[in-house]
Protein backbone atom coordinates (compact mmCIF):
# COMPACT_ATOMS: atom_id res chain seq x y z
CA UNK A 1 0.00 0.00 0.00
CA UNK A 2 1.14 3.57 -0.51
CA UNK A 3 2.51 5.16 2.64
CA UNK A 4 -0.63 7.30 3.02
CA UNK A 5 -2.94 4.27 3.26
CA UNK A 6 -3.22 4.42 7.04
CA UNK A 7 -4.12 8.12 6.88
CA UNK A 8 -6.91 7.40 4.40
CA UNK A 9 -8.36 4.66 6.59
CA UNK A 10 -8.03 6.76 9.73
CA UNK A 11 -9.75 9.64 7.94
CA UNK A 12 -12.79 7.41 7.39
CA UNK A 13 -12.87 6.75 11.14
CA UNK A 14 -12.45 10.45 11.90
CA UNK A 15 -15.40 11.36 9.69
CA UNK A 16 -17.50 8.65 11.35
CA UNK A 17 -16.61 10.07 14.76
CA UNK A 18 -17.38 13.64 13.70
CA UNK A 19 -20.77 12.54 12.40
CA UNK A 20 -21.53 10.77 15.66
CA UNK A 21 -21.52 7.28 14.18
CA UNK A 22 -18.75 6.08 16.51
CA UNK A 23 -17.34 7.40 19.76
CA UNK A 24 -13.77 8.37 20.57
CA UNK A 25 -13.07 5.10 22.37
CA UNK A 26 -14.47 3.09 19.46
CA UNK A 27 -12.34 5.07 17.03
CA UNK A 28 -9.21 4.32 19.08
CA UNK A 29 -10.17 0.64 19.22
CA UNK A 30 -10.61 0.48 15.44
CA UNK A 31 -7.29 2.24 14.88
CA UNK A 32 -5.56 -0.27 17.11
CA UNK A 33 -7.19 -3.18 15.28
CA UNK A 34 -6.07 -1.74 11.95
CA UNK A 35 -2.49 -1.50 13.23
CA UNK A 36 -2.63 -5.20 14.13
CA UNK A 37 -3.57 -6.21 10.57
CA UNK A 38 0.06 -6.05 9.54
CA UNK A 39 -0.58 -4.03 6.38
CA UNK A 40 2.71 -3.30 4.64
CA UNK A 41 3.15 0.18 3.22
CA UNK A 42 5.58 1.36 0.57
CA UNK A 43 7.88 3.65 2.46
CA UNK A 44 10.58 3.36 -0.19
CA UNK A 45 8.96 5.57 -2.82
CA UNK A 46 11.66 7.73 -4.36
CA UNK A 47 11.72 10.84 -6.53
CA UNK A 48 11.25 8.74 -9.66
CA UNK A 49 8.13 7.00 -8.39
CA UNK A 50 6.76 10.33 -7.15
CA UNK A 51 7.27 11.94 -10.57
CA UNK A 52 5.53 8.97 -12.22
CA UNK A 53 2.65 9.43 -9.76
CA UNK A 54 2.32 13.10 -10.71
CA UNK A 55 2.37 12.20 -14.41
CA UNK A 56 -0.28 9.48 -13.93
CA UNK A 57 -2.52 11.84 -11.98
CA UNK A 58 -2.34 14.42 -14.76
CA UNK A 59 -2.68 12.04 -17.68
CA UNK A 60 -5.47 9.95 -16.18
CA UNK A 61 -7.37 12.67 -14.31
CA UNK A 62 -6.79 10.95 -10.96
CA UNK A 63 -6.20 12.38 -7.54
CA UNK A 64 -2.61 12.13 -6.34
CA UNK A 65 -3.79 9.56 -3.80
CA UNK A 66 -5.37 7.31 -6.42
CA UNK A 67 -2.41 7.77 -8.74
CA UNK A 68 -0.13 6.58 -5.92
CA UNK A 69 -2.04 3.29 -5.76
CA UNK A 70 -1.78 2.90 -9.52
CA UNK A 71 1.94 3.76 -9.60
CA UNK A 72 2.66 1.22 -6.88
CA UNK A 73 0.71 -1.53 -8.66
CA UNK A 74 2.54 -0.75 -11.91
CA UNK A 75 5.97 -0.64 -10.23
CA UNK A 76 5.46 -3.91 -8.34
CA UNK A 77 3.62 -5.66 -11.18
CA UNK A 78 0.67 -6.60 -8.99
CA UNK A 79 -3.11 -6.49 -9.33
CA UNK A 80 -5.02 -3.48 -8.04
CA UNK A 81 -8.03 -4.03 -5.81
CA UNK A 82 -10.49 -1.15 -6.18
CA UNK A 83 -14.13 -0.38 -6.70
CA UNK A 84 -13.36 3.16 -7.82
CA UNK A 85 -14.44 3.36 -11.45
CA UNK A 86 -11.99 6.06 -12.52
CA UNK A 87 -9.04 4.35 -10.88
CA UNK A 88 -10.05 0.97 -12.33
CA UNK A 89 -10.34 2.45 -15.81
CA UNK A 90 -6.94 4.11 -15.55
CA UNK A 91 -5.41 0.88 -14.28
CA UNK A 92 -6.82 -1.12 -17.15
CA UNK A 93 -5.56 1.46 -19.66
CA UNK A 94 -2.11 1.06 -18.11
CA UNK A 95 -2.22 -2.74 -18.30
CA UNK A 96 -2.85 -3.34 -14.60
CA UNK A 97 -5.30 -6.12 -13.75
CA UNK A 98 -8.14 -4.90 -11.52
CA UNK A 99 -9.80 -7.09 -8.94
CA UNK A 100 -12.94 -5.97 -7.09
Amino acid sequence: MPAHWFLEVYNVLLIAERRGRIGTAEMASHMHAIELLGVATDDAADATSRSVTVALAGAEGLTMYDAAYLELAMRLGVDLATRDGELAGAARRRGVRVVP
